[in-house]
């Protein structure tokens, strides 16, 4: 299933990144799920969490500075994410 994120991220120092994501676009996102992004990076979101209309999506030890540079990158669609079914990592 693929979604789009908010291109923004808040850092939880020395925890991990914070995505965001609407709600209605990522039903299916759970604890323990694992994302792909548009570069091929895969990446397990620890908590999934609901702010009233958006969904938060924790990445424990996730680099901000990964995220900063991939949501700056104007020849991608770097918003893009997919998640993977389970077992098929």
């Amino acid at each position: 299933m693929e979604f789009h994120v908010l291109d923004e991220t808040v850092t939880i120092d020395g925890f991990g990144v914070m995505l965001f994501a609407m709600a209605e676009d990522a039903p299916a996102l759970h604890d323990g799920c694992i994302l792909r992004d548009c570069r091929g990076t895969l990446h397990t979101v620890t908590d999934v969490g609901t702010q009233e209309t958006l969904v938060t999506l924790f990445i424990a030890g996730g680099d901000a500075n990964y995220f900063d540079r991939l949501f700056r990158d104007i020849r991608i669609d770097a918003t893009l994410f997919t998640l993977l079914e389970e077992g098929t990592v």
